[in-house]
Formats: C-alpha cells, sequence, structure tokens
C-alpha cells in the first residue's frame, strides 16, 4: 500500500476512535444480532403489520380524548400551525392498540411521507426500524409507531412551533395507548419527551420517566433516528446499546 494513503487511513481512524470516545462508546461487541440489525439485506414487504384485534375499550368509546379515532378526526381537522393548503397531506400512526412499544419519530419525510401508503419515516428508514425490531425479537403486533409531527409540510421542515403544537396531539396518543416504553427516536421526540434541552448524543444511553399521559407514568429510551443513522453509519453501534437497554426492560 502507498505509504501515504496508508498514513491518511491512519489518521482518520485515530479521528474516528477519539470522537466515539468523546460521546461514550468503549467497545464494539460483536455479535449475530448487531448483523440483522444493520444488514443491507433484509426481508421485503410482507404487506401491512397485523393490526391488534382486540376492540377498543369501553372507557376510551366514552371518553374521545382517549378515543384514537376522536384523536385522528381532531388531527386531520388540525390547522394550527399550518393550513391545509401549505401541506402535502398527513402521517397518522400505525400499531397496534395495546403496544408493549410506542416508537415516535421527528417527522416524515416531505417527498414519501404523505404520498407513500404505510409509510411513516421515510422508506429505508422504516425498513431500518423493521430490522431493529427483530433483532431485539419484539412482534411488530406489539408496536405502535408515529412522528412528533403530523403533517408533511409544503415549503420543507416544520418548525419548532408545529412541533409544539403537534405535541398536544401526541399526548393524547400516548395516555389511549397506554405503552409499557417508548423509543424516542430524534432531537424532538427526546427533547419534547424528556423536557430537555441537552443534546440527543447526551440523552441517549438511559431511561427517562414521562408522566404526562395521564394517571400513570411511561419509561423513555431516546436514540438516534434511522434517517440519522443513514447519514452517520458510525453511530449505529450506539444505537443497538440503546436497544440492548430497552430489550432487557421489555424482557423482565
Amino acid at each position: 500500500m502507498d505509504p501515504l494513503l496508508l498514513g491518511d487511513l491512519t489518521v482518520q481512524v485515530r479521528d474516528l476512535l477519539r470522537f466515539h470516545q468523546h460521546v461514550g462508546l468503549t467497545h464494539y461487541p460483536q455479535k449475530e444480532q448487531l448483523q440483522t440489525l444493520f444488514s443491507s439485506r433484509f426481508p421485503g414487504n410482507r404487506g401491512q403489520e397485523r393490526r391488534s384485534a382486540t376492540a377498543t375499550s369501553s372507557q376510551k368509546a366514552r371518553n374521545p380524548q382517549l378515543s384514537m379515532v376522536g384523536i385522528r378526526k381532531d388531527i386531520a381537522q388540525c390547522e394550527q400551525c399550518m393550513p391545509k393548503a401549505h401541506r402535502f397531506g398527513q402521517v397518522f400512526g400505525r400499531g397496534s392498540d395495546h403496544p408493549r412499544l410506542m416508537v415516535i419519530g421527528d417527522l416524515p419525510r416531505p417527498e414519501e411521507g404523505a404520498s407513500s401508503d404505510g409509510v411513516l419515516f421515510g422508506a429505508e428508514e422504516d425498513s431500518m426500524l423493521k430490522r431493529m425490531m427483530e433483532a431485539i425479537k419484539l412482534p411488530l403486533d406489539e408496536v405502535y409507531v408515529c412522528n412528533v409531527v403530523k403533517c408533511v409540510a409544503v415549503d420543507g421542515q416544520p418548525d419548532k412551533e408545529c412541533a409544539r403544537h403537534c405535541f398536544s396531539h401526541l399526548k393524547r396518543e400516548i395516555a389511549a395507548l397506554r405503552p409499557a416504553f417508548i423509543l424516542a427516536m430524534g432531537e424532538q421526540a427526546a427533547g419534547l419527551l424528556t423536557g430537555s434541552s441537552a443534546p440527543l448524543v447526551r440523552l441517549r444511553g438511559r431511561f427517562y420517566s414521562y408522566a404526562g399521559a395521564g394517571n400513570f407514568s411511561v419509561r423513555i429510551m431516546p436514540t438516534f433516528h434511522p434517517r440519522f443513522l443513514l447519514q452517520h453509519a458510525e453511530m449505529k453501534q450506539m444505537v443497538w446499546q440503546d436497544l440492548q437497554m430497552l430489550q432487557r426492560q421489555l424482557n423482565r
């Protein structure tokens, strides 16, 4: 090998290792599940995930604040921060009505979120999320996935004010679904649910308690969004550590 190229590669590896140490990454475990999680080969679309067959409880039916039907209707009619003329459409959550895990992302991709049936984060992002759930052996019929921001803006990414308005809808979703755990993926989701302005790299790797969902609390694990991981593959190891912590709690 050319000595100059070898020297350049050595510097790049050194800088990457220093960065990993700075953000708290201390080892690189070699496990079969890690390969499953981030493999570029994954099963094709098997159709929409099975929805829970459990009927809506009578309590939710009587109380529109706790009814997913009522919540979705209010979201569809909402124009607090974005008139209908300024958006491509809306992306509603999908999954179990009684989830063990609620996955909350920041916002859907504008070019795909409003036009592709069943897309929640984005085509590639949803595929990665599916592999994450398979890696921790969590059936998809025990998961509910949604975004903080429900609308897809025509003119680019919605501002933080939109996220705050949508958060009122999200809180009602959490109260209605009563998940055992929440996986908050991305800066907006993690910040709103933990109430912290700290960067995500400092929030991840530990559980937080969210008590804004009625008379019960939910444990939250903040981590990076699949969209971020597609751009920064070196951060995947930290997400795997977060998922392993979540898996241990789910299996208790």
